[in-house]
């Protein structure tokens, strides 16, 4: 189990982040799918290749499932945001939490082929 404590908006964040499960990895599957459908909702076909589109996608596929699938626990900060919310944190703050999440899940960071091909079938949706 991994502890990130930070100051956000001068609130202290405290989260425990943990180990997958089957339930867990379901859930990561279900935020995929919101996301997947706010970016449908934001951005129209010919917009989605925007550097904004695929940046969104990416954090929506990526970190947005990785980090609040993981999360076991938290202090400070609602986990039930929604992928615009969650692309607005602080930079510093989400790379510290992904890094954890790698740590406790290295079979979820990005690179293996099963995260590659689950990609590029979010895109291709």
């Amino acid at each position: 189990m991994a502890t990130l404590k930070t100051q956000l908006n001068g609130e202290s964040v405290v989260l425990e982040v943990g180990p997958a499960t089957v339930l867990t990895g379901m859930k990561r599957t279900v935020l995929r799918s919101r996301a997947q459908a706010e970016v449908d909702d934001l951005f129209s076909d010919d917009s989605r290749d925007s550097v904004a589109g695929t940046a969104l996608i990416y954090v929506g596929v990526f970190a947005y499932p990785d980090c609040l699938a993981a999360t076991v626990s938290a202090e400070g900060l609602d986990l039930d945001m929604s992928l615009t919310e969650f692309a607005s944190l602080p930079e510093a703050f989400v790379d510290a939490w992904v890094l954890a999440v790698y740590q406790e899940n290295p079979h979820w960071q990005p690179g293996s082929a099963a995260t590659e091909e689950e990609a590029a079938e979010i895109k291709k949706d």
